[in-house]
């Protein structure tokens, strides 16, 4: 699970990198699918959110407690995705 301050960004961005569907969602979540793997975004309410910033591009947390891996078809693509989503990727792909 993620927490997003955007849910519609957040879930944007994992729908193109994986690629995934999104066969759930509603103004609070959204549940994409890929092909071996399930996600779920969840919006951070507001009253939480306020104090969040978000820097662009976003912070890299390369000493963070998780580490999710994904399945994709290519990783130059996927590095590819990730840049062009503003996203980052850590060390050589």
């Amino acid at each position: 699970m993620n927490y997003a301050k955007d849910l519609q960004s957040v879930s944007q961005f994992y729908v193109k990198l994986l690629p995934a569907k999104v066969p759930l969602a509603d103004i609070e979540h959204r549940v994409l699918q890929s092909a071996d793997a399930k996600r779920i975004i969840h919006a951070i309410p507001a009253q939480y959110s306020e104090g969040i910033e978000i820097t662009a591009p976003p912070s890299a947390f390369e000493k963070q407690a998780i580490k999710p891996f994904f399945t994709v078809a290519s990783l130059e693509n996927a590095r590819h995705v990730a840049g062009e989503s503003g996203g980052l990727t850590c060390g050589p792909v």
